[in-house]
C-alpha cells in the first residue's frame, strides 16, 4: 500500500507506507495488515474495496477490515478474519479488482474519511493457476 495524495499532505510525501497479505482457507479470508508512518496513538479503520487497475481507484466497500491501531513507533497493524465471504472467493478475483485501504480516523463515515494507505491486490499464483 502506498500513501495516497491526503497523507502526503497530512502525513509528508511518501512517509506512509504498507503491505497487506490476503490467504483463503477453509472457506475463510484473512487478511493481514501493516501501516507505518502514521502518528502515534492513532486509529485507521479500513476495508476492501471494489476497483480496476485501468483507474487506479478503489470503488465500494466490500469488506470491513480490523482498524489499525499505531504505537509509539508510528507503526500499526491489522489482521481481519472474515468467516462468511458471501461466495466472494479469492480464486475468482483477477489482479486489481479488489483493492486495500486504511482512512484516516477509527470508524466508518459518510462521506467516508480520507484514505491514508491505498492499494490493489495482486495475486501470486503458481505455473497452474492456483494460489
Amino acid at each position: 500500500m502506498g500513501s495516497t495524495p491526503f497523507a502526503n499532505t497530512t502525513y509528508g510525501p511518501g512517509v506512509v507506507s504498507g503491505k497487506a497479505s490476503l490467504e483463503e482457507q477453509s472457506g475463510r479470508l484473512k487478511i493481514e495488515a501493516e501501516v507505518k508512518g502514521l502518528k502515534p496513538g492513532t486509529t485507521h479503520i479500513g476495508h476492501i474495496h471494489f476497483g480496476t487497475c485501468a483507474s487506479l481507484t478503489p470503488g465500494k466497500i466490500i469488506f470491513d477490515l480490523k482498524p489499525v491501531k499505531v504505537g509509539r513507533d508510528g507503526e500499526g497493524r491489522s489482521v481481519t478474519v472474515i468467516n462468511d465471504t458471501s461466495g466472494a472467493s479469492l480464486a475468482a478475483v483477477k489482479d486489481c479488482d479488489w483493492w486495500v485501504a486504511f482512512h484516516e480516523g477509527p470508524a466508518n463515515s459518510t462521506p467516508q474519511s480520507p484514505a491514508v494507505a491505498v492499494g490493489p491486490v495482486l495475486l501470486k499464483r503458481t505455473e497452474a493457476g492456483a494460489l
